[in-house]
């Protein structure tokens, strides 16, 4: 009995017949694999279904929800937070390498700045995936297949920081501008791909299901999303102020910046990298309740 041979480059086929519906999917696979379609043709009729899909979707109101209150806002966020708290990070474990050494962690103070340091770093990194878990999955809900508004969201990681350099790393005469310079272009894009595509095409996928999220692990995420953002809320409102230069800081009563005082007239942008996490409990909850009264 003869092995079928799979065309080489069919994996580029396969992925792009996941972005249809599972019953297409297989009808579509089916049709190619019996006319023996070579890689090239394969591609090309997939691709202008996928196409034809995607475009389809975007005459509803809801992709268009999902773009403009998603997408575009929340994505650029993510840019300029992502590459802030990258150099933020990278900023300090410089001065903790340069000047410090092992036999430092004796000493209380020291031990009690790294301790700090660390939380942190961990805090903000689960911070940014836990928005964009929940980006992802409001977008599936809202725009169901439209998995171009996730494509937005990577262009944005990209534009929303072109041209814009933070004051983070370059802040301390300390620093070598080298090492400021890896922070930008290693620990930034490693942030954004693990940290915000990653969980953000995880939320997709899980969004697209079509069981519900269970309430409690529904409103556990929607909780967790509400702490985590409360901790870095001001490193959030930082990241547009010092590393967007979206306006000027705003000392408080004391006139000197970055002291406990601070105004903070960007308070509520922290409310509004909530809104998915709150929709993605909201949701839940209502599908939960429509499918126990059927």
């Amino acid at each position: 009995m003869e092995r079928e041979v799979t065309p080489r480059g069919w994996w580029a086929v396969d992925l792009l017949c996941s972005l249809l519906e599972r019953e297409e999917r297989a009808a579509v696979c089916g049709d190619l694999v019996e006319a023996h379609a070579s890689t090239g043709r394969a591609l090309i009729e997939v691709g202008g279904l996928v196409v034809r899909r995607q475009a389809a979707l975007w005459l509803g109101w809801r992709p268009w929800l999902a773009l403009f209150t998603i997408a575009i806002p929340l994505g650029f966020v993510l840019s300029v937070a992502s590459r802030y708290f990258a150099e933020a990070i990278f900023a300090h474990l410089w001065l903790y390498v340069r000047l410090g050494e092992w036999s430092y962690l004796a000493v209380p103070g020291w031990r009690r700045d790294v301790i700090a340091m660390t939380t942190t770093f961990l805090v903000s990194c689960a911070a940014l995936a836990a928005w964009s878990w929940t980006i992802g999955f409001a977008l599936a809900r809202l725009s169901r297949q439209a998995w171009s508004t996730l494509a937005l969201i990577a262009l944005m990681m990209v534009l929303g920081t072109t041209g814009f350099t933070t004051t983070v790393p370059l802040g301390d005469r300390r620093i070598d501008p080298l090492f400021a310079l890896t922070a930008g272009s290693i620990l930034t894009p490693i942030l954004r791909v693990f940290l915000v595509m990653g969980p953000a095409w995880w939320g997709l996928r899980r969004g697209r299901a079509r069981t519900s999220l269970g309430s409690s692990r529904a409103l556990a995420i929607a909780v967790a999303a509400v702490a985590l953002t409360a901790l870095v809320s001001k490193t959030l409102e930082g990241s547009l102020v010092f590393g967007w230069g979206l306006m000027l800081p705003q000392p408080g009563p004391d006139g000197v910046v970055g002291t406990a005082d601070d105004l903070r007239p960007l308070w509520w942008i922290s409310v509004v990298m909530l809104w998915p996490a709150l929709y993605v409990a909201t949701n839940s909850i209502r599908g939960r309740a429509s499918q126990r009264s059927r």
